[in-house]
């Protein structure tokens, strides 16, 4: 891709398949049986595209601390979202200079970057909400990731957020950690991801989602 050559499309279900019944030749029953256990992860698996990680209380990943993560893609080859509650001190300024003013005057408050996450901290998404009323009476909003390479943003975005860098998994990590307890899993609403007041999004969300963990403060020595 790029190079000139043409270069096979595969689909991620289908990449995973091959990379997984390469990876069993020679090994034998071993690897045959290895090879029907993920093929069965494959068959039961479900995406949790547009869905919200939170961290639980007792994570111990600095990046993370009482994290709410809005799960951008997610496949059998891995996924990737990007952190709603870390704001940054990077102020609407810089972020004229960086996207331009048309841009800029569509920040949702707080207007600052947030931090996506740890991966390629230099790039920067962008969330946008979408009036999604088509003429009828009650409006409809819809969050989807918008293209800051356009010149002017299109009429029916009416605010944007930026986030530098984000968050990503390798194929089964977040699996893994779903398995150990790393997480919690909710639905989202379309304020979820651009808040005015993300220092409490994640007790919001917890308290929503009836968990009493959502009491506990962040300083232990207030409990």
């Amino acid at each position: 891709m790029g190079n000139g050559a043409a270069t096979p499309q595969t689909c991620p279900i289908t990449a995973t398949w091959l990379g997984w019944s390469g990876a069993v030749v020679g090994q034998g029953r071993a690897g045959w049986s290895k090879f029907a256990d993920r093929y069965d992860w494959l068959m039961s698996f479900r995406s949790l595209t547009g869905k919200l990680l939170v961290s639980p209380p007792w994570a111990d990943d600095q990046n993370f601390t009482r994290s709410v993560v809005l799960v951008l893609a997610h496949s059998p080859d891995g996924a990737f979202g990007v952190v709603l509650n870390d704001e940054s001190t990077t102020g609407v300024d810089t972020i004229a200079d960086v996207v331009g003013p048309a841009w800029a005057a569509l920040l949702a408050p707080p207007e600052s970057i947030f931090v996506g996450g740890p991966c390629q901290t230099s790039s920067v998404i962008a969330l946008g909400m979408i009036n999604q009323n088509n003429g009828q009476s009650e409006v409809q909003w819809e969050v989807t990731v918008v293209d800051l390479n356009q010149d002017r943003p299109r009429p029916e975005i009416t605010r944007i957020r930026l986030f530098a860098g984000y968050a990503g998994w390798a194929p089964l990590q977040l699996e893994s950690e779903l398995d150990r307890g790393g997480w919690f899993v909710a639905t989202a609403s379309p304020e979820d991801s651009l808040t005015d007041e993300p220092d409490e999004l994640w007790q919001r969300i917890m308290s929503r989602n009836g968990d009493p963990y959502a009491r506990i403060p962040t300083d232990p020595r207030l409990n």
